[in-house]
């Protein structure tokens, strides 16, 4: 592949062979570059939009960072212990308990008869 790029390369007018690299050979244009042409209004269009998507993006995800007063209040209610907690289950809030079954009361042991 690299002998039919070297050829490729060398049948180009163009174009010479300055001296070889560890990477491989080196090229230097020879003749006048002419400038690149102008892109067309649906290429410009298409650029103003997909920059104009980025920031509302970026916006987005700027807005989404800033903490909430919710989300404050709620961080300060969880404890912020680094390493290992304490045996047991986790403590359980009174906004986060599971209503208790239908007919029966909390701290009932007995089973019911049907």
């Amino acid at each position: 592949m690299r002998l039919t790029a070297l050829t490729a390369l060398n049948q180009r007018s163009g174009l010479d062979a300055v001296g070889d690299t560890d990477k491989g050979t080196l090229w230097r244009v020879t003749g006048a570059v002419t400038p690149r042409a102008d892109a067309s209004s649906g290429v410009t269009s298409l650029a103003r939009g997909i920059a104009l998507a980025q920031l509302i993006a970026v916006g987005a995800a700027l807005l989404l960072a800033v903490p909430t007063a919710a989300s404050r209040r709620r961080a300060r209610h969880s404890p912020r212990v680094v390493g290992r907690r304490e045996a047991g289950p986790p403590p359980v809030r009174e906004d986060e308990r599971p209503p208790a079954p239908a007919g029966r009361h909390l701290g009932s042991d007995e089973e019911d008869e049907t």
